[in-house]
């Protein structure tokens, strides 16, 4: 009796870890967007007016999204999309993704993080 009760605590541990397991590879296989087309086109107004210009297959078009539409990126507050738009209105549209760097608050972590869900456009 005393050997089993043993074993029980790596049981339930081993238990616990395979379910967080599972649960990892189901997200990371469903491929679940962070940017939703939706959560931008149903405003309080309606339908978004830029819609069409600032979403391209899925993904935010840098060179016209607003500094609104920039925060639905992931890492991307208030102030850095205001930084991003003021950058983009002072030296024209961005011509590489990489060009987002020069953007005071954007590094390659940051980059790498965005880069699945932004696009330069057509």
């Amino acid at each position: 009796m005393k050997n089993s009760n043993r074993w029980t605590p790596f049981i339930i541990t081993m238990a616990f870890i395979a379910i967080l397991f599972g649960v990892f590879l189901y997200r990371r296989e469903s491929g679940s967007p962070i940017v939703s087309l939706s959560k931008i086109e149903n405003t309080s107004e309606g339908i978004h007016p830029d819609a069409t210009t600032v979403f391209q297959n899925g993904k935010i078009n840098i060179n016209t999204a607003s500094a609104e539409n920039l925060t639905l990126l992931p890492g991307i507050g208030e102030k850095l999309a205001e930084r991003i738009v003021a950058y983009r209105n002072e030296n024209g549209p961005f011509l590489h993704i990489d060009d987002l760097t020069n953007v005071s608050g954007i590094g390659t972590y940051r980059l790498n993080a965005i880069i699945d869900y932004i696009t330069l456009g057509g």
